[in-house]
Formats: structure tokens, sequence, C-alpha cells
């Protein structure tokens, strides 16, 4: 049987969103109790994303898996692709803070190579949960938007990087976002065909053919910038 609603998580008859917030600012065991339930929530759905597929789950067995009921779990996220989006944004934030962490110190496609690396183990370890989500953001229609954020997040990062390394102002120069472009654009086509054909196609393989092919094109416009 679901359960009912956790307590104070769901707004009193005409208690509007603003109010809630303000409760959360004023009561932090409150606050707390929230990000708890939603960070519950989040690891629920990465897991039933992964075993049953995005398409084959739902938002109840979603709340089920949570131990949460519907309600409350459609008070932190609206849809599946929310939950898709949030799993985009908490990888590229991470992201972000080891690009930060190694810009001053590790040049830019030593930083991009370790990168990818680690995506490719983590594929190897995961390789049918990855094979599943890959197809899920390929096909699933409703996911556009969380693939596009996701990728326009990881652009972001490296072109950040480039110009933070080379001085750059990305207002006015455009090579950092192409150099961004051209490698992130590479890494997809290389999951694109794995996809296709993954008992054929070894992932790390096409990933350094294609990365290979593309670097070729960044050193070029990085020897400009030497």
């Amino acid at each position: 049987m679901p359960r009912p609603p956790e307590p104070d998580e769901t707004p009193k008859a005409g208690e509007s969103p603003d109010t809630v917030v303000s409760e959360e600012i004023k009561y932090p065991r409150r606050t707390a109790r929230r990000k708890l339930t939603r960070e519950k929530i989040i690891r629920a759905a990465a897991r039933l994303f992964n075993e049953a597929g995005y398409a084959a789950t739902t938002m109840q067995n979603i709340a089920d898996a949570a131990d949460v009921h519907v309600t409350t779990l459609f008070m932190h996220f609206n849809s599946k692709a929310d939950l898709a989006t949030e799993f985009g944004i908490a990888a590229t934030d991470e992201l972000r803070k080891r690009a930060f962490a190694a810009r001053d110190t590790v040049p830019f496609l030593d930083f991009f190579r370790a990168e990818l690396e680690r995506a490719v183990i983590v594929s190897k370890k995961q390789s049918s949960q990855s094979l599943m989500l890959w197809h899920g953001l390929r096909e699933e229609k409703d996911l556009a938007y969380a693939l596009a954020a996701y990728e326009q997040a990881l652009r972001d990062i490296y072109a950040e990087y480039v110009a933070h390394v080379y001085s750059l102002d990305r207002t006015n120069d455009f090579r950092p976002d192409i150099i961004a472009a051209i490698l992130v654009s590479s890494v997809s086509l290389a999951n694109d065909k794995w996809v296709e054909a993954p008992n054929v196609i070894d992932l790390s393989a096409e990933l350094s053919r294609a990365v290979s092919v593309a670097e070729t094109a960044v050193l070029a416009i990085l020897d400009q910038l030497d």
C-alpha cells in the first residue's frame, strides 16, 4: 500500500509554494528532511531507469521504490524528464569541480582524455545499464531537452577550461567553444555507433578513434594559441 504524503512536505489548503519555501527557511530541520527525500527519489529513479529502462518506469514505480507517496514525488519533480535532467546536472556539477581544480596545472587535452577514460571505465563496469541509458537518451523524445542540456553543459565546461588556460575571452573569441563542440560531438558520435552494434563495436576503441580525429582538428586550433 502506498505511503501517505510525508508530513511537512505537502502544502496545506490555500498555501502557496512560496509559503512552503519560507517555511523551509524558517525550519532548517524540515529543509534537511526534504533534501534527504529528494536524494532518495533520485537514487530510486536512477536504479529503475538502469534496471527497467526509462520508458518502462512510471512515476508510481519511482515513488514505490523510494518509499514515498506519489504526491511527495510530484512535489519534487514534475516528470521523469525532470529527473533525467537532474542526473545530468549532478554529473556536470562534479565535472565542473574537477575542471576548476585541474585547469591551472593540467593541460586541457590531458584533462579531457582523463575524463574520457573515467567515462569508459564506468561504462564497462555497467555495460548493460549504460547501453540502456544511452538508448533511452537517443530514442525517448521527452529526454531531448535533458540530453541537449547535458551536452551544452559539457561544452561550456570544456570551453571555459580552454579559455582559462589560454587567457581567451569567450565573448569575443569563438575558438574555445569550437574546440569544445568538436570534442563533445566526437564522443557523442562514438556512443551512437556503439549503441547500434554493442556486440560488435568496442566502446573504448570507437571513442579512441573518434576522439583522435577530433584532436587533430583541435591541435591545429591550439597551435595558433601557443
